[in-house]
């Protein structure tokens, strides 16, 4: 028995077809018939449990592979923070801060502690760790933006988040999860330039930062490096890759290399491109193609000429009220070197 998804219209009118092939009595397709009325209920009903149904399968098969190769995709997380209670003068008694108190944000998110605490006697503040409710990046907000309890707490002055509320993060998404997986299968087979590779873009530096883009070279890819020496330019997609992300970059390398190979790790450094143009069209044109210059750029990969003709067209096709682009700078396409990456220098539309 093979699964077919059904939309409402393929249910009633299989249902109507049905109904007055077994009965004979032809149903009166006219919106708001009794008999169509009927199909129409039972119709949704079908489309609904099929489309669940579906979506259900579509995420079971690829997490049955996942589950096969020990991958685990990234979950939702809560933000964290702490929460700082404050009463207007000491007194000669706690005030108790019961777990699970709510403080909310102006928008209504609200957050809440995850422990039991207390001002103690003689002093006017505690801060208490705190989480937000809802898990994912919404919960995430800086210091100051949590100050709204939702129960009274006789005594109690004031709250607010001393330190902003940081690692919200939402569930990850399935084309993510693919993307990591295919990483992540790529380091199965050590010691490989993919593998290397692949240990490099799913290094995390201390503060979070990741690289957009990492090449890898051997002596076979580049012949003036010795045998057994291979080079990854690390880029962080403006060329400013951290010393933190280099670290986490050479130590993810070195778990993957194999014996006697030596791994040298590299910055991938900007090579800024001055652009100026002259646009015919309006002001919001102009504005336009200031930022298609830099889209344009930073969408370029590592060792990526910029073709001025590819150039115009990003600028020309970025507005609708661009009529004419004059690129004056650069005058021709710019070469850039196999380990540095084009950014934008001077940017001048007029």
């Amino acid at each position: 028995m093979s699964f077919a998804f059904k939309t409402l219209d393929e249910a009633l009118w299989e249902m109507m077809a049905t109904f007055y092939a077994r009965s004979g009595i032809r149903p009166d397709p006219t919106p708001g018939s009794v008999l169509r009325t009927l199909f129409e209920a039972v119709g949704f009903q079908v489309e609904d449990l099929t489309f669940r149904f579906d979506q259900a399968v579509r995420k079971a098969i690829p997490q049955a592979v996942f589950e096969a190769f020990g991958f685990t995709p990234r979950s939702a997380t809560r933000a964290q923070t702490l929460l700082r209670f404050t009463r207007g003068a000491p007194q000669p008694v706690p005030l108790a801060i019961p777990q699970g108190f709510r403080v909310a944000r102006a928008d209504g998110a609200e957050y809440e502690t995850l422990e039991e605490a207390a001002i103690p006697a003689g002093a006017t503040h505690v801060d208490v760790p705190a989480a937000a409710v809802e898990p994912g990046e919404a919960g995430n907000a800086p210091a100051g933006a949590i100050r709204y309890p939702r129960f009274p707490l006789p005594g109690l002055l004031g709250v607010e988040n001393p330190v902003p509320a940081a690692g919200g993060q939402d569930e990850e998404p399935l084309e993510e999860q693919k993307r990591r997986f295919a990483l992540y299968i790529a380091q199965v087979h050590r010691a490989t330039r993919y593998a290397l590779e692949a240990a490099a873009l799913t290094a995390v530096g201390p503060n979070g930062e990741r690289a957009r883009e990492a090449l890898v070279l051997d002596a076979v890819a580049r012949p003036c490096l010795s045998p057994g020496v291979v080079e990854v330019w690390v880029d962080d997609g403006f060329g400013t890759a951290t010393d933190g992300l280099l670290a986490a970059v050479g130590a993810a390398v070195d778990r993957m290399r194999a014996a006697g190979v030596y791994v040298r790790v590299h910055r991938v450094e900007a090579v800024p491109v001055d652009v100026r143009a002259q646009v015919r069209g309006s002001e919001a044109a102009r504005g336009a193609v200031a930022g298609a210059v830099r889209r344009y750029l930073y969408g370029l990969r590592v060792g990526e000429k910029v073709s001025r003709e590819n150039l115009i067209t990003a600028l020309t096709v970025s507005h609708p009220e661009v009529e004419e682009v004059d690129v004056l700078t650069p005058l021709d396409d710019v070469a850039v070197p196999f380990n540095r990456r084009a950014v934008p220098g001077v940017v001048e539309v007029s």
